[in-house]
C-alpha cells in the first residue's frame, strides 16, 4: 500500500474509534446495557491511552517550572498601596 491509503485506513480507523468511545459513555451514562462490562472496557481504553498512547510521556517538569528569580506578576501588574487601599475601602 502506498502512503496515501494507509493514511486513508488510519483515519478511517480513527473515527471509527471515536463514534465508539462516544457510543461507550452514552451507554455509561444514560442506556446502562452490560453495565460491568461497559465501565471494564472504558477503564482498558483509558490505561491503554495513559502508558502507551501518551506523547509527552517522557517530558520532565523542568520544562514546565519557571525561574527562580523570575517574578510571577510583573512590576506593572503588581497592586501598589493606593489600589488596594481603594479596593478595601469600595463598599
Amino acid at each position: 500500500m502506498d502512503g496515501k491509503k494507509k493514511e486513508k485506513i488510519r483515519r478511517i480507523y480513527a473515527w471509527t474509534a471515536i463514534i465508539l468511545f462516544i457510543a461507550l459513555i452514552i451507554n455509561i451514562s444514560t442506556v446502562q446495557w452490560q453495565l460491568p462490562i461497559s465501565i471494564g472496557v472504558y477503564i482498558v481504553i483509558i490505561m491503554y491511552y495513559l502508558f502507551f498512547l501518551r506523547k509527552d510521556k517522557n517530558v520532565t517538569t523542568k520544562e514546565y517550572t519557571q525561574p527562580v528569580n523570575t517574578p510571577v506578576i510583573d512590576e506593572e501588574d503588581a497592586l501598589d498601596n493606593n489600589d488596594s487601599e481603594d479596593a478595601g475601602n469600595a463598599g
